[in-house]
């Protein structure tokens, strides 16, 4: 990891960086921050003074452990999956995701965006809605360097259906993804936000199943 100063990550505003931790496949874990309250990472931990110099680097002291992020975290962290967090946990009371993905996985999630399900015509009713997040998540920690590219990979996902993901992709997505209702325009707009049980891809659209 780059030596850091507080100056670079407010100028960022939020976002990912790259750690020395590995986690699956020994990729580089990820860590999330975000500079509007201060300087806080994954959610948990706040910087109390910054920009310590040695000559070998910089410090900065935290409030609290940074522990090894699951998929949940992020997800927890990052103010962009908040539906996506209300659609695990209040809509869906029936199914423990969090345990689920909090648990050893490891676990491919591709994450709409508040925008991705502020655009569907309404957020399905809880059975229906159960099967569409089970499709947003595969088995495995699929990162992009693992995709065929140029050309297709399909992968199953745990709702049982497959998508189909397409490199390079299109009107500026990363990639583009077939759903098994044919829609062929839902982009992946950022890729691998490493955790320790798994990957999060991020999406500009809802993934629709068979239902």
């Amino acid at each position: 990891m780059a030596d850091v100063v507080a100056n670079d990550l407010i100028t960022s505003g939020a976002g990912y960086t790259n750690t020395l931790a590995t986690g699956p496949n020994d990729n580089e874990m990820s860590l999330y921050f975000n500079t509007s309250d201060g300087v806080t990472f994954n959610g948990v931990s706040t910087v109390t003074q910054a920009d310590i110099e040695a000559t070998n680097g910089t410090i900065h002291i935290v409030d609290g452990v940074i522990g090894i992020p699951t998929v949940v975290t992020f997800a927890a962290a990052d103010p962009s999956f908040s539906t996506l967090v209300t659609a695990l946990t209040d809509l869906t009371p029936a199914t423990d995701f969090v345990s689920i993905l909090q648990g050893e996985g490891p676990f491919t999630v591709f994450a709409p965006t508040n925008e991705a399900f502020s655009a569907l015509p309404a957020i399905p009713e809880e059975e229906a809605l159960t099967q569409v997040l089970l499709y947003h998540v595969v088995g495995g920690n699929v990162t992009s360097s693992d995709l065929t590219n140029p050309g297709e990979t399909t992968a199953e996902t745990l709702q049982g259906d497959s998508i189909t993901i397409t490199l390079p992709g299109s009107e500026g997505n990363i990639a583009n993804v077939t759903d098994a209702s044919g829609a062929n325009d839902i982009g992946i707009v950022a890729v691998d936000v490493q955790a320790g049980n798994g990957v999060i891809h991020v999406l500009n659209k809802v993934m629709i199943p068979n239902l």
